[in-house]
């Protein structure tokens, strides 16, 4: 995860791929949902994906426009990139932690978190 910072506007960059026990494996569904501090949203229209290898499939918002849950259909070993714009509605005096969670659909035990900062 990558990202660019301004006073209104952040660009955060996903990178993920599937690590696979056996050489062949890889997920035949993944959901990676990125959530960021109340104050802040996220639109579907600013999803882009900077890879073309694994396309999307389907983008999500939920929850206030402070969740964004993107699928794909196939993940394999390859990188696989997207980014997302979120933009500052309004300044709140807390500030929480946000994470990054990728999770094979049909094998929800295969997932990674990661926690960060989004001030």
């Amino acid at each position: 995860m990558q990202g660019i910072i301004s006073d209104s506007f952040k660009k955060i960059i996903m990178r993920l791929s599937f690590i696979p026990k056996k050489t062949d494996d890889h997920s035949n569904g993944t959901l990676v949902e990125v959530s960021i501090p109340i104050g802040y949203a996220m639109e579907s229209h600013n999803v882009v994906e900077e890879t073309t290898i694994n396309p999307i499939s389907r983008i999500e918002i939920l929850h206030g426009e402070t969740t964004l849950q993107v699928f794909y259909n196939r993940i394999g070993n390859e990188t696989t990139c997207f980014s997302v714009f979120a933009y500052r509605r309004y300044k709140m005096p807390q500030k929480h932690p946000s994470y990054i969670m990728a999770q094979d659909v049909f094998r929800p035990e295969l997932n990674a978190v990661k926690m960060f900062h989004f001030h």
